[in-house]
C-alpha cells in the first residue's frame, strides 16, 4: 500500500508542474533558495504520508504541498494559481469518478474492500499518466495557449474558483449518496444527476470563457481601429499640408535658382550656405516614407513626424502591392515596432545618437520587417524575456507579446538581439497555406 500511494503522490506532483508549464504556459520563477524548498517541502510530504499509512492506514492529500510548491516555482499570481490548481484536482476526479462508481456498483457495493481500494488508486494513476502524456504531447504550442490565458480577466477566476468549490461539493454529495441506506436504483440516479449538473456548469464555464476571449480580441481590435483611424486622419492632413509646400516650392523653383547663381557669382559663401539650409527645411516639410501599403505608411509616417528631426529614421523597402498579411495585422507589428523604439531611444541611459532604421522586405510568400534603434541597457526576467521599466506592468512591456502573436498567425517568428546599444528585430511572416 506504502510503495502505491508514493507512486500516486510523486506522480500526481509530476502531473501538476507539467500541466502549470506545457498546457498553461505558465513561466517557472526558478532560483536556488526556491528549488531547495520545494525539495524539502515534497520530501516532508513523502515522509508525513508514510508515517499516515504506517500508524493509520489512511494516506494524507497532497493539495496543500502541491498549492504550496505550484506558489513557489512558478510566475503569477496566488489567485491565477490557486484557481488552475482546483481545475486541475477538479479534472482529476472528474476522469476517475465514473469509472470508480461504476465499478463500486458491480463489486457488490462494498466501499471497504480491498480490491476497491486498489482500484481507485490505479484509475488515478492512469489518469495522472494520461495528464502527462497530454503535458507533454502540447509543449510546442505552450505560448499560443499563454496568450489565450493571458487574457482571462480577474473576475473570470473567481468565477471559476467558486464553480469548482460547488462541484466540489456536489461531486461529494453524489459519492455520499452511494453510502446511504436509500433504495439503490434511487440512489445511482440522484448520484449520476448531480454528475449531469457538474457537466452542465463546467461546458457553461468553458463557453463564458471562451466568449469573454473573444470580446477581449474584439476589443483590442477596436482600440486598433480607433488609434487607426485617428492617425491615418492626421496622415491625410499632414499629407495635404506637404503636397501644398511641394507645390509652392516648385512654383518658385526657377527664382530659388536665380538667387543661388547670383549668391554664388558674387562669392556670398555664408549668405549661400543660409539659403540652401532654408531650401532644405522647406524639402523636410514636403518629405513623406512611402512603402506601397497605405497602413504601413500612416503608421510610420505618424512616428516619423512625431520623433522629429532630432532622431535619425532611414526606412528601405516596400510591401508587394497585394500584401497576404491584413491590415490590421501590419499596424500591430509596425505600431509596436515603432512604439517600442520610440520609448527606447527616449530612456535616461540611451546613447545621445539616437537613430532608427526600418527594413521591408515583402514577396508573395515572405515579409520580413528589420528595425534597428538605439537604446540603452536591457532587462531580462528570469525566464529570459524583456522586462519593461514602467511601473505600471501589466499594461507595459506586451508590445513584443504582441508582435509574436501575430508572427504566430502567419507560422512566422520574431527574434531580438542587443548590441553595441542597438537594439534589433527581426519579424518574419509567411503565407498560409
Amino acid at each position: 500500500m506504502l510503495l502505491s500511494v508514493l507512486i500516486n503522490t510523486i506522480l500526481e506532483f509530476l502531473a501538476v508542474i507539467l500541466i502549470f508549464y506545457f498546457i498553461l504556459g505558465t513561466d517557472f520563477f526558478i532560483t536556488p533558495a526556491r528549488i531547495l524548498l520545494s525539495l524539502l517541502m515534497f520530501t516532508t510530504q513523502i515522509i508525513i504520508q508514510a508515517v499516515s499509512i504506517e500508524l493509520f492506514n489512511t494516506s494524507i492529500i497532497n493539495t496543500f504541498s502541491i498549492l504550496a510548491i505550484t506558489l513557489i516555482i512558478f510566475n503569477g499570481t496566488f489567485l491565477y494559481k490557486t484557481c488552475w490548481l482546483f481545475v486541475l484536482s477538479l479534472a482529476g476526479i472528474m476522469a476517475a469518478y465514473p469509472v470508480s462508481n461504476i465499478f463500486y456498483i458491480f463489486s457488490g457495493g462494498s466501499a471497504d474492500s480491498t480490491s476497491f481500494t486498489g482500484l481507485l488508486r490505479l484509475t488515478d494513476r492512469i489518469v495522472l499518466l494520461i495528464f502527462i502524456i497530454c503535458a507533454l504531447a502540447l509543449h510546442k504550442s505552450r505560448i499560443r495557449r499563454q496568450q489565450v490565458i493571458k487574457q482571462i480577466e480577474r473576475k473570470s477566476y473567481f468565477l471559476m474558483l467558486f464553480s469548482c468549490i460547488i462541484t466540489k461539493i456536489l461531486l461529494g454529495m453524489s459519492e455520499l449518496l452511494f453510502y446511504k441506506d436509500i433504495n439503490q436504483f434511487l440512489q445511482y440516479i440522484i448520484a449520476y444527476l448531480i454528475f449531469l449538473l457538474i457537466v452542465v456548469l463546467l461546458v457553461t464555464i468553458f463557453a463564458f470563457l471562451k466568449i469573454q476571449y473573444h470580446h477581449n480580441i474584439l476589443k483590442e481590435k477596436e482600440e486598433f481601429n480607433r488609434k487607426y483611424i485617428k492617425m491615418e486622419q492626421l496622415y491625410y492632413s499632414q499629407l495635404e499640408q506637404k503636397n501644398n509646400d511641394l507645390r509652392a516650392f516648385r512654383h518658385d523653383f526657377n527664382s530659388h535658382m536665380l538667387v543661388l547663381k547670383d549668391l554664388v557669382y558674387n562669392g556670398q559663401p555664408g549668405e549661400l550656405k543660409k539659403y540652401l539650409e532654408e531650401i532644405s527645411v522647406i524639402h523636410e516639410r514636403s518629405f513623406y516614407i512611402s512603402t506601397g501599403n497605405l497602413v504601413a505608411d500612416v503608421v510610420i509616417n505618424h512616428f516619423y513626424n512625431k520623433l522629429g528631426n532630432s532622431v535619425l529614421f532611414k526606412t528601405s523597402g516596400y510591401f508587394k502591392e497585394e500584401c497576404f498579411a491584413s491590415n490590421f495585422d501590419i499596424c500591430t507589428i509596425l505600431s509596436n515596432l515603432l512604439n517600442n523604439a520610440s520609448e527606447a531611444i527616449e530612456r535616461k541611459d540611451a546613447p545621445c545618437t539616437k537613430e532608427i532604421y526600418l527594413d521591408i522586405d515583402s514577396s508573395d510568400e515572405r515579409i520580413s520587417i528589420f528595425m534597428k534603434n538605439t537604446s540603452g541597457n536591457i532587462i531580462k526576467n528570469e525566464a529570459g524575456r524583456i522586462q519593461t521599466e514602467k511601473p505600471d506592468k501589466n499594461n507595459h512591456g506586451i508590445g513584443l507579446e504582441n508582435i509574436q502573436k501575430t508572427a504566430e498567425k502567419y507560422h512566422g517568428f520574431i527574434k531580438t538581439s542587443y548590441k553595441n546599444n542597438m537594439f534589433c528585430t527581426y519579424v518574419v511572416l509567411n503565407k498560409p497555406l
